[in-house]
């Protein structure tokens, strides 16, 4: 399913996602591995700083699109040679994912250049 299809039935309540306890931290270390592949034609760098062992419920199979969806645009928007930093930590009662790049970024109130931070519980 392309992802404006996605979107769209997400939208309208279509999407079914399946639900169950999985390891976040093996999610993230497997994405890892996939950014180093993505980066690695561009000189790209990726650095796994933290990857906390979180349990969490969710939809592995949309997690890992989520994911793989965050580290494409850390490679695509970074800078020829630059650093994708990841890291997976626990923040009060939320499983925070941190990816950030040295490129440009945007202005839409990331607290740095290429600051992109998901927080889920």
């Amino acid at each position: 399913m392309d992802t404006l299809t996605l979107l769209t039935k997400a939208d309208a309540g279509l999407l079914t996602l399946e639900c169950a306890p999985l390891q976040l931290g093996d999610l993230v270390r497997e994405n890892f591995e996939d950014a180093t592949m993505l980066a690695q034609p561009q000189g790209i760098h990726v650095n796994l700083v933290e990857c906390a062992d979180l349990l969490v419920s969710g939809d592995r199979h949309r997690l890992r699109q989520l994911l793989l969806n965050l580290t494409d645009n850390a490679v695509k928007y970074n800078q020829p040679g630059g650093i994708i930093t990841m890291a997976l930590r626990k923040s009060g009662d939320f499983a925070e994912l941190q990816i950030t790049n040295t490129g440009k970024g945007h202005s839409c109130g990331a607290s740095g250049p290429g600051v992109r931070t998901v927080r889920a519980w």
